[in-house]
């Protein structure tokens, strides 16, 4: 269908939105004084003004501070985001006193109630007055209002209520009734340290994957990333930071000489257990969102997997050098701070052989990274050994010295810090405190054990900064569903009682581990916050209010350590290596039905959940544990089928070896690719982003050689003739249809444009994929017809030129007689975009 047959469709959707365009009884004021630049003001006022839009269907007003003085808003609610030093008001001046007693990022929101002008000529019906003592509270503000309209905010995206409307248009008389917020962070550090070395995560993350989640940590008050960087052997080091001498260096911080480095990728193998694997060979219809054979990072484009001559190598560092420093401004024009870093000791470093000349290396390291990416701060990371041992003790305190003699001689404009997997080595866990120069800013760690232990009590004898990272997921489980919540929260309160001034999270994937970000986060600011408190609230806003208490008491139910835990680390298999979410053949999964008994439960609350968006975000959990359910299931097939194939093979007789392969190894075989394929239908269907696409890769390219591969070619051999079709899993899709917008911006800078990548799933390719975007103000949509990439798989482009305002998109698959789109809820919510001013 082109863009003419496009609008006859898209007339139907008009008539839908008008209904949403009535007056609002809101108007938002912002102070004009901003020293930064950033104009935090504006940007705020359009937020909030964003949030009222999509949650109650109204358009608020917006205007300059001269507003709240006149007698243009009578009758209306106004919204005040003005700094503690604008006394125009008595008002204002008693927010301001109070502001004095919070800290430096103290935030306060009061409703005042009615508001008569300075002329005496009219009467708001309320006067909401927010106000801080950091000069982007204004941001803080609107995001706080915008959870008082029951939005609330994940890494995947803004979490919005379906629009409820009762018969006068409006939710409530006023939105903001009887407000009395303090917001005064318990942590100065708040963030998260993304984990490099897998594609279920950042390694897969691009330049707009990364904007769009700093965007969300700034919705969610965070202020702070940091990375890690991997180089164990010479052909497995990570271009986060190159390893070379200053006379290699180029003025603009690109370099002459480099060594091989890699991401991720879908054919890079030999590592964590994965296999190299072109995406067109994908089953189960996989290869529909690859737009190509080998697909892993931006950095990496023209060198996929990997480098293999020094002008590759040399690019590779350049176009990373390149992306990092787009990702670093990013965060820093959100207030957000950055470090990475290299783990000690610099000797161990594979590709480069620094031996005796660690100062001019770390030397290097510095002058490249003030020139092409000038982060916040480098931490030098703890080696994973300390864990249980304390070797290398010597050689790190070497390192940490040499660290100083560079910092000193470069001057670069960061800090200097440290991480690791424990404090210190496991004799000593203070040993680098003691030893570690007063000027470092902090000392931090990951929790020991992937989390399974506390944070380490030796941090209540530390004495510089420190920051305490709990596990939100770990990665021998991560290929599964994980809810860590209480545990995460267990954690946050002893890093209180240790007195620590951050609190980081280690995390490969974003929607996945959700609630415990969530939860962690509401922590950060609200002390003695309870695991209860959260899955309440977070039931009311993930599934609307019909079933929010019985979802909650079922989600307390199974978190923790009481969710299933299907795959591992190691496989029972040789055929599949150690790593991240194996699977095993296992007959103890075969008793799987009392432990996945909750399934029922959850699904039994489909029919009372109203609303689109509430119905589609419990479909999302109720395809994360089919998925999770059948990952046991073909465990259990699996390990039968084993059983199985090795009696058969033991059997001397050829007739009753056949015999026993066909009549009882085949049916397993069937059964195993009926449960494999559910198993991936059920992942495909849940899939949303990046790090889900990588959890694909993952099981296929890792555990799958295992469990169908290896397994067909031996009852190949067994039956002695080629396995009937229902025994070999299929290339194509087996569920509905379904759209991936896997990056979701939500907001952009005012010259920037904006391409969307948007994956179809289905059996069949659509007739068309039109995005339809409007003015946020507007009802009249123009249509923009989607590219595809590859032909024969799903990936289709939209480039949206550069807007000069706020704006609202869709985009709709037609199938026909069927029609998907995305969001869910357009188009009587759409998702909308806010243009920086």
């Amino acid at each position: 269908m082109g863009i003419a047959a496009a609008m006859s469709t898209f007339a139907l959707y008009c008539f839908c939105l008008a209904f949403f365009r009535h007056g609002s009884a809101l108007t938002i004021v912002y102070d004009d004084f901003d020293t930064t630049g950033h104009h935090f003001g504006l940007l705020a006022a359009k937020e909030l003004r964003r949030y009222v839009f999509v949650s109650r269907g109204e358009l608020a007003q917006i205007g300059g501070p001269a507003t709240v003085l006149s007698s243009a808003h009578c009758d209306k609610e106004i919204v005040w985001f003005v700094h503690p030093s604008n006394r125009l008001t008595v008002q204002v001046g008693i927010v301001a006193r109070e502001l004095s007693l919070m800290g430096p990022e103290g935030v306060r929101v009061r409703s005042l109630g009615k508001y008569v002008t300075p002329d005496g000529n009219c009467t708001a019906s309320n006067l909401v007055v927010c106000s801080g003592n950091h000069n982007s509270f204004h941001l803080r503000c609107a995001y706080r209002l915008a959870e008082e309209l029951g939005v609330r905010f994940a890494l995947h995206g803004d979490i919005i209520p379906d629009i409820s409307i009762n018969n006068n248009g409006h939710v409530h008389d006023l939105f903001f009734p009887n407000l009395d917020i303090r917001v005064d962070p318990l942590f100065a550090v708040r963030g998260l340290q993304p984990y490099h070395d897998f594609p279920d995560g950042v390694d897969w993350w691009t330049r707009d994957d990364f904007k769009a989640i700093l965007t969300q940590m700034n919705k969610m008050g965070m202020n702070f990333m940091g990375f890690h960087t991997y180089c164990k052997t010479d052909d497995y080091c990570e271009p986060t930071v190159w390893v070379g001498l200053k006379d290699d260096i180029n003025e603009d911080g690109t370099v002459k000489r480099a060594y091989r480095s890699a991401y991720a990728s879908t054919l890079r193998g030999a590592y964590w257990g994965y296999t190299a694997q072109n995406t067109s060979d994908y089953k189960f219809g996989g290869k529909l969102m690859f737009e190509s054979d080998c697909y892993g990072s931006e950095v990496q484009q023209g060198a996929c997997p990997q480098p293999m001559t020094m002008e590759e190598n040399i690019m590779v560092f350049n176009q990373a050098g390149a992306f990092w420093k787009d990702v670093v401004e990013y965060a820093r024009s959100l207030g957000i701070k950055t470090a990475t870093g290299n783990q000690a000791p610099l000797s161990d470093w594979h590709s480069v052989n620094t031996t005796g000349r660690a100062v001019e290396y770390y030397e290097g390291i510095f002058s490249r990274i003030e020139k092409a990416y000038p982060v916040d701060y480098y931490w030098l990371w703890m080696p994973e050994g300390w864990l249980g041992g304390s070797g290398q003790v010597d050689e790190v305190a070497l390192d940490i010295k040499a660290m100083q003699q560079a910092y000193d001689a470069v001057k670069p404009s960061f800090g200097l810090a440290t991480c690791g997997w424990t404090p210190g080595p496991s004799n000593n866990r203070t040993y680098i405190d003691a030893i570690l120069p007063e000027s470092w800013v902090a000392l931090s760690s990951l929790d020991a054990r992937v989390g399974m232990e506390p944070p380490d009590p030796a941090f209540k004898q530390i004495k510089h900064q420190k920051w305490i990272i709990p596990w939100l997921e770990d990665d021998p489980g991560l290929t599964a569903p994980q809810l860590w919540v209480n545990r995460t929260l267990e954690h946050v309160n002893l890093a209180l009682q240790y007195e620590a001034e951050g609190l980081l999270a280690i995390h490969w994937r974003t929607r996945d581990i959700a609630p415990q970000l969530m939860a962690m986060n509401k922590a950060l600011f609200e002390s003695g916050y309870s695991s209860n408190d959260f899955w309440k609230d977070w039931a009311r806003t993930e599934f609307g209010p019909e079933i929010a208490e019985t979802a909650a008491i079922l989600f307390s139910d199974i978190e923790s350590f009481r969710l299933p835990r299907p795959v591992n680390w190691s496989s029972k298999s040789h055929l599949v290596g150690g790593g991240p979410g194996s699977l095993s053949p296992d007959l103890s999964f075969c008793d799987w039905s009392s432990k996945y008994a909750f399934l029922d439960d959850l699904q039994a609350l489909r029919e009372s959940v109203k609303g689109p968006a509430a119905t589609d975000r419990l479909q999302y959990w109720l395809h994360t544990f089919r998925y999770m359910r059948a990952i046991a299931m073909t465990e259990c097939i699996w390990a039968q089928l084993a059983d199985c194939v090795s009696v058969a093979k033991n059997e001397s007789d050829l007739e009753r070896r056949r015999e026993i392969a066909n009549k009882t190894c085949l049916p397993l075989r069937v059964m195993l690719v009926e449960n494999a394929t559910d198993m991936m239908a059920h992942l495909l269907q849940k899939t949303g982003s990046t790090g889900e696409m990588g959890t694909f890769m993952n099981i296929h390219s890792h555990s799958g050689p295992g469990f169908l591969n290896a397994s067909g070619e031996v009852l190949v051999e067994l039956l002695g003739q080629s396995l009937p079709p229902e025994a070999m899993p299929s290339s194509q899709y087996p569920g509905p249809p379904h759209i991936i917008v896997p990056t979701v911006r939500t907001t952009v800078n005012r010259d920037e444009s904006l391409s969307i990548k948007v994956i179809v799933l289905s059996a069949q390719p659509p007739h068309s994929v039109i995005l339809y975007l409007a003015r946020i103000d507007s009802e009249k949509f123009s249509p923009f017809q989607a590219k595809l990439v590859t032909e024969g798989r799903g990936v289709y482009r939209i480039d949206i030129p550069r807007q000069l305002g706020d704006f609202q998109y869709y985009v709709l698959a037609d199938f026909g007689k069927q029609q998907v789109t995305f969001p869910v809820t357009a188009p009587q919510q759409c998702q909308t975009v806010v243009v920086q001013p």
